[in-house]
């Protein structure tokens, strides 16, 4: 077994990281949906553990799979190695790493953000209410987190979906950037409240400014790094 396949500290490390915001997204979620039929906070996440533990048990854990990594035994028998999808070290590189890592990230928010206050962005010119808005939210939540996972694998149909999911949300957003002005009052009011602390003078503004001046670069940033990047792509 070629030593440049075996699973780095780092990499290891990752997929725990990746864990441990995915079991937190699973939880949140299912203390949001059951607290109304009197399931409390520990039963959830006795529940979202057990999922936990028999993903480890099958898979060495959500992340481990995410990112390509596996139980081997040598042939001597020494005893278990982790070690990474060979196809997938010799292609990946930082960017295809990175945007994986933000799709899934921005997904995992996205499913979650309301359980925290947090009011659902107009999109493509249409206002929410709270029963659309959940469901659009878990909805491109969830797309994120499936494409993200797609080209953490390479996998080619992730590339062109996640191009056209991203321009897609990109075009949402300008249609309906002119009614984001009191959502961002409410986000950044809900966040404070969250925090417990008060809402700094001109923080409202500065936060207005910046979606303004940055939400469509950073939309079509990524789509414009994967086209860069299409030769990695290979399964």
């Amino acid at each position: 077994m070629e030593e440049r396949f075996i699973a780095s500290k780092k990499r290891k490390f990752f997929g725990w990281f990746l864990d441990l915001i995915i079991v937190g997204s699973v939880l949140a979620l299912l203390h949001a949906f059951l607290k109304d039929t009197g399931v409390g906070f520990w039963a959830s996440a006795a529940t979202a553990l057990a999922v936990e533990v028999y993903l480890i048990r099958t898979f060495g854990g959500v992340g481990y799979y995410i990112l390509s990594i596996s139980r081997v035994v040598p042939e001597d028998g020494s005893g278990r190695v982790l070690v990474v999808d060979p196809v997938i070290k010799q292609n990946e590189n930082w960017f295809t790493l990175i945007i994986a890592f933000l799709m899934i990230n921005s997904g995992l928010k996205g499913c979650v953000r309301w359980t925290q206050g947090m009011p659902v962005f107009p999109m493509f010119g249409v206002e929410f209410g709270r029963t659309e808005g959940i469901c659009f939210s878990i909805a491109a939540g969830l797309t994120s987190v499936i494409l993200g996972v797609g080209l953490y694998k390479l996998r080619k149909w992730a590339f062109w979906l996640a191009i056209f999911f991203g321009l897609m949300m990109a075009m949402g957003a300008y249609m309906s950037m002119g009614q984001w002005g009191p959502y961002v009052e409410q986000a950044v009011t809900a966040r404070r409240d969250l925090q417990r602390v008060p809402v700094r003078p001109g923080e409202i503004e500065a936060a207005r400014q910046f979606i303004q001046n940055y939400t469509m670069a950073f939309a079509l940033s990524g789509p414009l790094v994967l086209l860069f990047n299409f030769r990695r792509f290979v399964r």
